[in-house]
């Protein structure tokens, strides 16, 4: 998670999970949340689909958590 610790003072995170705004990502850089949850299970596709706009995020500095749940969860 980089320097954001959860406990320490409030973070703001932004969620990804529509692939329509995946695909936007770049317009959205800087972003006005601390960190971003990509949801994958959400999005569909596969790393051809995605794997260039994960990097996106990843250079812009902003720390990520990529979810990938099973429909059991919800």
């Amino acid at each position: 998670m980089g320097n954001a610790y959860i406990g320490k003072k409030p973070i703001v995170v932004g969620v990804v999970s529509h692939s329509e705004t995946l695909s936007l990502i770049e317009n959205f850089i800087p972003f006005d949340s601390d960190m971003v949850e990509v949801r994958l299970d959400l999005i569909g596709g596969n790393i051809d689909t995605w794997g260039d706009k994960l990097d996106i995020i990843e250079v812009s500095g902003t720390p990520a958590i990529l979810t990938i749940r099973g429909g059991f969860e919800g």
